[in-house]
């Protein structure tokens, strides 16, 4: 299963090595360059940049920002600071802008990633969406399921960005059906 940036580099690697891989479950990622995309470019200079930093330094504003956004059910707050918890030291807290400078920076490597989907193209695929992600949206769905014509795409209008937390047992669920119907 690849999701988030789980997409550019799990992709990436079966592009390289197709014959390790037999079947995707593509949850909310993308798997290409996004310079192309303003929201996507703001977003990055923005959380990516001196703003992010600054914020995320002062008050861990990028992973409060992803985790306000990006679960579509609440968790209780003991989940919470567990996805929290490695940013509680502000020392640590500048690897949590790495992640939205690379959507752009990344660029060269992600033009690579795209070029293997290619080369994936005949696996089966099983896309599960979360509708309610900020980030990733109906046209990254949509070129999923051009990339991969044997798919099949489940739509979870109760989930979001980290829809494994918001609908993980039904994701699992849909897996093992996915799974006894392709081998």
């Amino acid at each position: 299963m690849v999701q988030d940036w789980g997409g550019p580099i799990g992709f990436g690697f079966a592009g390289r090595r197709p014959e390790r891989v037999r079947r995707f479950i593509v949850g909310n990622t993308f798997a290409w360059p996004l310079e192309g995309e303003l929201r996507i470019r703001v977003f990055s200079w923005v959380m990516g940049g001196p703003v992010g930093r600054a914020l995320t330094r002062g008050f861990n504003f990028v992973p409060r920002f992803f985790f306000s956004r990006g679960l579509a059910q609440r968790v209780p707050r003991e989940v919470l600071d567990l996805y929290l918890a490695p940013w509680r030291d502000p020392a640590r807290r500048r690897a949590a802008v790495i992640a939205p400078r690379q959507l752009i920076a990344a660029s060269a490597f992600l033009q690579e990633v795209e070029l293997g989907l290619s080369r994936l193209a005949d696996r089966p695929a099983l896309i599960v969406w979360g509708t309610k992600d900020f980030a990733f949206r109906e046209a990254e769905r949509k070129r999923f399921e051009k990339a991969f014509p044997r798919h099949r795409t489940i739509l979870f209008e109760d989930a979001s960005h980290f829809l494994q937390e918001d609908v993980g047992d039904r994701i699992a669920e849909a897996f093992k059906a996915f799974r006894s119907e392709v081998g």
